[in-house]
């Protein structure tokens, strides 16, 4: 199983708590909302092990001054309906993004990652998607510096899946209907999303 994470940037969509988190790194602190303080009983799991969901939303990172790259494109909801779509690359300089790791909170992989690349998805009804690369980052916690690292990549997206701007899904290494996985498979279009809501 991959151990994957959530992350923190610079500003955070969503709603909840005011917590104040401390990026690593020579990066901003930050404040994060829907942080959790301890083994949070509010994620469930589904049956796959593949998707948690938090119904207070997980923390989505804003990258208010990283440039932008958007496409259009189209993707094929299950009724075989064609839905424009726009997906947009978030330019990060990874050196800079590594951040605590809340799931490290319920045993899911090592206490920091560092961010590798970043798309946003939308239709005209609004934001649906946000798909990270992710690894392991090895944090030196005397000097706060990264450590050189192999660590594998891994892939998670968040969803809002009613349209109330709430990223509630956290789907680990996703697989979609054309058998492509990971930060390379289309996002699945919730109903919302295409005007079924």
């Amino acid at each position: 199983m991959f151990a994957v994470a959530v992350s923190l940037a610079v500003a955070i969509i969503g709603c909840g708590s005011e917590d104040p988190i401390t990026a690593t790194g020579p990066t901003p602190t930050v404040s994060a909302q829907n942080t959790p303080t301890a083994v949070p009983p509010q994620i469930q799991r589904s049956e796959d092990g593949k998707t948690y969901v938090r119904k207070d939303g997980w923390p989505i990172p804003s990258f208010d001054e990283a440039k932008r790259e958007e496409f259009e494109t189209s993707i094929t909801t299950t009724e075989g309906r064609s839905v424009k779509v726009y997906r947009t690359f978030i330019k990060v300089d990874s050196a800079l993004l590594f951040f605590s790791n809340p799931l490290h909170l319920i045993d899911m992989g090592i206490k920091d990652i560092l961010i590798h690349q970043v798309i946003e998805y939308r239709t005209s009804a609004g934001i649906f998607c946000y798909k990270f690369l992710v690894n392991d980052a090895d944090v030196d916690e005397s000097t706060g510096e990264l450590r050189p690292t192999r660590h594998v990549l891994h892939p998670y997206s968040y969803y809002d899946e009613d349209g109330d701007g709430i990223f509630e899904s956290l789907v680990l290494n996703e697989t979609d209907r054309n058998g492509r996985k990971g930060f390379a498979a289309e996002p699945h279009l919730p109903a919302w999303s295409v005007g079924n809501k």
